[in-house]
C-alpha cells in the first residue's frame, strides 16, 4: 500500500493533515509519521476512510488499474458524445433532405 495516496487524496480535497487528525483522534505529528513511515494501524486507516467516505479497500487498489479505469471512462464518454453527435447529424441531414424535397416539389407546381 502506498500511504502517500492518502496524502494526495487529502490534498485533492483540500483537507489538511491537521484537520483530519483532529477528526480521527490522532495527533498531526503522528499521522505525518505514519504516512512517512508507511505504517499505520488498520483502525486509523478505517477512520480515515470513514472520514473521506471511501471504502478502506481503495487504499490497496493498484493505482495503474485505477488510472486505466478512469482513462477508459473518459474514452467511453468521448465515444458516446461522438455517437450522439453522429446521430444528431444524421437526423439533421434527414430533415434538410426532406425540406429540399418539399421545396423542389413546390417549385414544380
Amino acid at each position: 500500500m502506498n500511504y502517500y495516496r492518502i496524502k494526495r487524496e487529502l490534498e485533492r480535497r483540500n483537507i489538511s493533515i491537521r484537520s483530519i487528525s483532529k477528526n480521527i483522534g490522532v495527533t498531526e505529528q503522528g499521522l505525518h509519521q505514519m504516512i512517512r513511515n508507511g505504517s499505520m494501524k488498520i483502525s486509523v486507516l478505517e477512520e480515515i476512510s470513514k472520514f473521506l467516505n471511501v471504502d478502506v479497500t481503495v487504499w490497496f487498489q493498484d493505482e495503474r488499474k485505477a488510472l486505466q479505469v478512469n482513462e477508459d471512462a473518459t474514452r467511453y464518454k468521448r465515444f458516446s458524445e461522438d455517437e450522439e453527435l453522429k446521430s444528431l447529424n444524421e437526423q439533421l441531414t434527414k430533415v434538410l433532405y426532406e425540406l429540399i424535397q418539399r421545396a423542389n416539389k413546390s417549385g414544380e407546381d
